[in-house]
């Protein structure tokens, strides 16, 4: 096998092994085993021996007993267990590659870590990986069929590869338009993305601090027409307040059934709605984020329901990413009368939070008064840290935050003010969602992350649940201009690529238009027409594989006599001369002492070199009988 092969076979699987690798999903305790696939390759490509078939063979069996180990006990995943198991197969072949077939059973493990990779994660990079991947293949397969007969690559092959993939693109491009991503993935599982986003239906307090530490992007809003809004992205409210943890009470809402793949809240959607496209990480429930008030969605899952408190949520697969388009008014939400009573819930033990609301609105007599001189009150005397005693060190930490340590973040100025406000009769309760975001200017889209979580107050005042923040406004952080370049082409991956939908599809076609037509079309002649673009390109493609497979026939039928000559030719040679055995015909060639021979036999080689791999017509009747004729001729010489 010529070492371009073994390059290319080592490049392809360092390729599959990087992208099994960004999904972060396997263990540690495994990356040794990357190492020594590297040493065996480097073995491999300078030449060394095998590895001994004993030690490779129970090497192979403890991994197929960890397989179903790590398959049930372990880490009880199949993608996972595939994925280890793929990492161990590497290891062990890249000591046993003998011939260019343990070279293409390397290739198709190596698709099979694609595979597992993408279901596992799919980052902006894993297009670049795939790419790569692909182009590498096709090198490497038309590679494999010249691997062990030439000992150099041929110089054509890398132009050969390259016009290969520049005449599949157009092909898969088109096809990609006409097939939007399924719900599954392409072994039928979900994609088992970690949930990034959103919150639990309980949350504890001190449950923020390591959200609010990460910069890890959420959700990327794009507002139309770029409106000023204020970035209050609402989400779940809670309603009750008990062992230092906030919990969600509405566990039933009002269902709508999505037949048409939009839900309206309101009889009659008035003008200057503040419409938001919203693309959604894994989120942890289906709790959809937008701007108050929301009165209209646009999405693709089955229901949409609506709860008393206000929130929206969708029934959907766990881990997806959600996309969906929501319109709010903007106005606040209203109350409802006969659900008072549940935000005026107060714990038992906290007496000295309501003599301190006391005292700080003494003198107060309205709700909204009041709710002011609170916020003021905790944004003068408090100061934000994420640093803050664990709650279960502490008996109560919001008395603990108002009393002693005084330093806390959004969760303990929120819980604060609500309690508060309870104490004094004032109806309140906690909003949890995300405040702000980087507006990223030059894709005109909101850039919310991990570390934008926050929870806010609403108060009944009036008909109306008005919103305090008490705690103080951070500084947010700034992002360059190559930051922002390089966020829109991950948000392009994930909207477009990853997350290509039906809609998407019947949009796209709807809007290309024919010569001399004005109007859009709905899509159907543009699927027809692509359709039949595709079948005309693989018509083409297939006849091209056809006239080669028959070609390739053809020459295989009149080179065999010569192919078996050549080799009948150098075991002659190894017969004649035993040292040249186990040589390549230029380093017997040049043991022979018998110069005439030499020649003829140098002839010989090079014109069946010249016919048996070059990129010239089929040979002829007549060259083969010369090549015969050159090899006879050789041998008479040596008698």
């Amino acid at each position: 096998m010529q070492s371009g092969y073994k390059w290319t076979l080592f490049f392809i699987v360092a390729v599959s092994h990087t992208a099994l690798l960004i999904t972060g999903e396997m263990p540690p305790q495994l990356f040794f085993l990357m190492p020594v696939t590297v040493l065996g390759y480097l073995a491999l490509i300078r030449g060394r021996s095998a590895g001994n078939r004993i030690v490779l063979n129970v090497a192979a069996f403890v991994t197929l007993i960890f397989f179903i180990t790590d398959m049930f006990i372990i880490s009880g995943d199949l993608l996972i267990a595939v994925g280890n198991l793929t990492l161990a197969f590497h290891a062990i072949k890249s000591f046993d590659i003998r011939t260019p077939g343990d070279g293409l059973q390397v290739f198709f493990m190596s698709v099979i870590q694609l595979v597992v990779a993408s279901e596992l994660a799919q980052p902006l990079v894993f297009a670049v990986i795939f790419l790569v991947f692909m182009a590498s293949s096709v090198l490497f397969i038309m590679a494999s069929y010249q691997a062990e007969e030439v000992e150099k690559m041929p110089r054509g092959l890398m132009t050969s590869g390259v016009a290969l993939t520049l005449l599949v693109l157009p092909v898969v491009t088109m096809m990609f338009v006409l097939i939007p991503r399924g719900a599954g993935g392409l072994l039928g599982s979900r994609n088992r993305q970690k949930a990034m986003s959103g919150f639990d239906d309980k949350v504890s307090i001190g449950a923020f601090e390591e959200v609010l530490s990460s910069a890890d992007v959420v959700m990327r809003i794009t507002v139309a027409g770029r409106q000023p809004v204020a970035p209050y992205w609402r989400g779940k409210v809670f309603e009750t307040y008990e062992q230092n943890a906030w919990e969600n009470k509405w566990t039933h809402g009002f269902p709508y059934r999505n037949r048409k793949g939009v839900v309206q809240f309101v009889r009659k959607l008035q003008k200057g709605g503040i419409v938001q496209d919203v693309l959604l990480k894994p989120p942890k429930s289906g709790t959809v984020f937008g701007l108050s008030e929301i009165a209209r969605i646009e999405c693709d899952s089955r229901w949409v329901v609506q709860y008393p408190n206000g929130e929206v949520a969708v029934s959907r697969r766990r881990k997806k990413r959600l996309h969906y388009r929501v319109v709010s008014t903007g106005r606040r939400p209203g109350v409802r009368a006969n659900t008072l009573d549940l935000y005026l819930q107060f714990p038992e033990g906290m007496k000295r939070t309501h003599k301190l609301a006391k005292t700080i609105t003494a003198g107060i007599p309205d709700a909204a008064g009041k709710c002011r001189a609170i916020v003021n009150w905790l944004k003068k005397n408090c100061s934000y840290s994420l640093k803050v005693p664990l709650a279960e060190t502490v008996g109560n930490p919001i008395e603990d935050f108002l009393f002693e340590t005084k330093k806390g973040y959004c969760e303990y100025y929120a819980t604060a003010m609500v309690l508060m406000l309870r104490s004094l009769g004032v109806p309140a309760r906690i909003v949890a969602g995300y405040r702000g975001g980087d507006f990223n200017s030059y894709g005109g889209y909101y850039v919310v992350r991990q570390a934008n979580a926050h929870t806010w107050v609403e108060a009944a005042i009036g008909p109306r649940w008005v919103r305090f923040d008490p705690t103080p406004v951070t500084t947010e952080s700034t992002h360059s201009m190559f930051e922002n370049y390089l966020d829109i082409l991950g948000f392009a991956w994930d909207r477009y690529i990853v997350g290509y939908s039906v809609e998407d599809r019947q949009a796209l076609l709807g809007q290309l238009k024919w010569p001399g037509s004005s109007t859009e079309n709905n899509g159907v002649l543009s699927a027809v027409v692509i359709s039949l673009l595709i079948l005309v390109g693989v018509t083409l493609i297939s006849g091209r594989m056809l006239f080669l497979w028959r070609r390739k026939c053809e020459f295989r039928k009149r080179m065999q006599p010569v192919s078996i000559l050549a080799i009948q030719v150098m075991e002659w040679l190894a017969r004649k001369y035993p040292e040249t055995k186990g040589l390549s015909w230029r380093e017997s060639v040049e043991k022979i002492q018998d110069l005439p021979l030499r020649a003829k036999l140098t002839s010989f080689f090079n014109e069946y070199e010249a016919l048996r791999f070059g990129s010239g017509p089929l040979p002829t009747n007549q060259q083969v009988e010369n090549l015969k004729s050159l090899a006879s001729e050789a041998r008479t010489k040596s008698k």
